[in-house]
């Protein structure tokens, strides 16, 4: 018996976002790898991005969870965290004097796949569905 209630009939809008934004969160772990074995001249300032970008997708990944429980202010958020991620690699890229292409194919891709999330997080039945949480329902 599969319970009433928004946690247990999540839209297929919302479920493709949510593997979207893990497939992206999986990538950029990959692409912060990357970058430090392809990086021989590592300074503070690439350090401190690499935190900042780090602390992001830690971020993110606790975001996606709270949007699983129909949480409608991490949906909020997440456009803010994803806005904050592409500028903070677009910083990085500038003051990095060489980038390697896996790198920026990888950012590229990471990017495109937080873009469709978000939209598909404000398609219609997403807002129907975050719209739908009432306090007797959830606990």
């Amino acid at each position: 018996m599969i319970p009433a209630g928004p946690l247990f009939h999540k839209p297929k809008s919302f479920i493709s976002a949510k593997n979207l934004l893990y497939a992206s969160i999986c990538i950029g772990a990959f692409t912060l790898l990357l970058h430090k074995f392809f990086d021989q001249n590592i300074n503070t300032a690439t350090i401190v991005h690499l935190i900042l970008i780090g602390v992001e997708y830690i971020t993110m990944f606790l975001l996606v969870k709270q949007m699983g429980l129909c949480q409608k202010w991490a949906r909020a958020v997440s456009l803010v965290v994803v806005i904050l991620i592409t500028a903070t690699y677009i910083i990085m890229f500038e003051k990095q004097p060489v980038v390697s292409m896996a790198e920026v194919g990888l950012f590229v891709l990471q990017a495109i796949f937080q873009l469709v999330a978000l939209i598909f997080l404000y398609k219609e039945e997403s807002n129907t569905w975050f719209n739908s949480r009432t306090g007797d329902s959830l606990p």
